[in-house]
């Protein structure tokens, strides 16, 4: 029988940006949905996307891998992202069917956005802009090409 991989989770390093003192690189995190909702217990939100999503976007330490995280500012107002609102849903959505996808892009925000030093808009669209840049599925179809894991 073969095993299929529990959980991808990709992290990508992106590093040449403007970011704040505290940290040196943002981490994209990206989930491969059909193996998230394999290992989950919570049920998946149908469709299941065919593409891999945005879990995160980290600000953290290149040499060690590690987050900043749990900053304190102000809970994410929907308005901030309203304008983002479609592109949120597509590629970050949340796909547990027991919670919102507002409520996945305010944890997130709450974790890891509060210490980008971006406003949630910004922060939120930067995550996009980098995903929409980045065709994963194509790379990884390529023969000879390498994905770094961290």
């Amino acid at each position: 029988m073969k095993k299929e991989l529990g959980v991808l989770l990709l992290l990508i390093a992106i590093t040449n940006l403007p970011i704040a003192q505290s940290f040196d690189v943002y981490f994209l995190s990206l989930t491969w949905p059909n193996s998230y909702c394999n290992v989950k217990t919570a049920p998946c939100q149908p469709p299941v996307p065919q593409n891999f999503t945005i879990h995160g976007l980290w600000p953290g330490f290149l040499s060690t891998g590690g987050t900043v995280k749990d900053c304190p500012v102000p809970a994410l107002e929907k308005k901030q992202v309203a304008a983002l609102w479609k592109d949120l849903e597509q590629f970050w959505p949340n796909l547990r069917a027991t919670d919102s996808h507002f409520k996945f892009w305010g944890d997130e925000w709450r974790k890891h956005g509060s210490c980008s030093g971006l406003d949630p808009a910004t922060y939120f669209g930067l995550a996009i802009q980098f995903r929409k840049a980045i065709n994963l599925l194509a790379v990884l179809g390529t023969e000879g090409s390498y994905v770094y894991l961290f």
